[in-house]
C-alpha cells in the first residue's frame, strides 16, 4: 500500500531520515459489507481507513467493471466510491498495489485502454485529492503527526497516531469532503 513516508535517506552513520507528506482527507464509507452469512450474529461494525495510490484505486474500479453492464463514466460518484470499497473488501489491502501492473498491461491492449481511461475518469472524479490539515512524519513508533493550522502535534505508533491526526483534522478544522 502506499506509504505516508519517503523512501528512508541513507545518511553516512546509517540513521534514516523521514520526509512526511500530507496524508488525504479519508472519504466515508458508502455502506456496510456483509461478511458472515446474512441470517449469522453480527458482533460489530468495523470501519477501516485504507490508504491507496491512484492507480489501486483505478485497479479497483476496473474490477468492479466486470460487474457491470455500463462505463463508469457513466457511473456517480457514490456508486464508484461503493465499487472501490467492495472490490477491496473482496480483493484485500494489498491484492490492489500488487496486481496494479495488470492495469498498464491493458493499457497496450486497443480492447482494453477505453475501460482504463475510464477507470482513471471515474477515480478522478470520485477521489479528487483534498489534503487534511495534519502532515505525518517518522517511523513506526517514534511517528509524529502536526497540524499545520493550529499548534497540535502527536507522537506515537504510526497507525493510532495518523488516526488521531485525521480526527484532529476533521473535527478541529471541519476539513470534510
Amino acid at each position: 500500500m502506499t506509504t505516508l513516508f519517503d523512501p528512508p535517506v541513507q545518511t553516512p552513520n546509517d540513521s534514516c531520515g523521514w520526509h512526511g507528506r500530507p496524508l488525504p482527507a479519508p472519504t466515508a464509507p458508502t455502506s456496510v459489507t456483509n461478511i458472515p452469512e446474512p441470517d449469522g450474529e453480527v458482533h460489530a461494525v468495523v470501519t477501516v481507513r485504507v490508504m491507496l495510490s491512484r492507480d489501486a484505486l483505478a485497479y479497483l474500479v476496473r474490477e468492479g467493471i466486470a460487474y457491470e453492464d455500463t462505463s463508469p463514466d457513466t457511473w456517480s460518484v457514490p456508486f464508484i466510491r461503493w465499487t472501490v470499497e467492495m472490490q477491496l473488501s473482496l480483493a484485500g489491502g494489498f491484492t490492489p498495489e500488487r496486481d496494479v501492473h495488470l492495469l498498464f498491461r491493458d493499457l497496450d491492449c486497443p480492447d482494453g485502454r477505453p475501460s482504463v481511461q475510464a477507470a482513471y475518469r471515474a477515480v478522478d472524479r470520485a477521489y479528487p485529492y483534498y489534503a487534511s490539515t495534519v502532515i505525518v512524519s517518522g517511523p513506526g513508533s517514534d511517528t509524529r503527526v502536526d497540524c499545520m493550522v493550529c499548534d497540535w502535534s502527536q507522537r506515537g505508533e504510526d497507525g493510532p497516531v495518523m488516526a488521531l491526526g485525521l480526527e484532529h483534522s476533521e473535527q478541529v478544522h471541519q476539513h470534510r469532503q
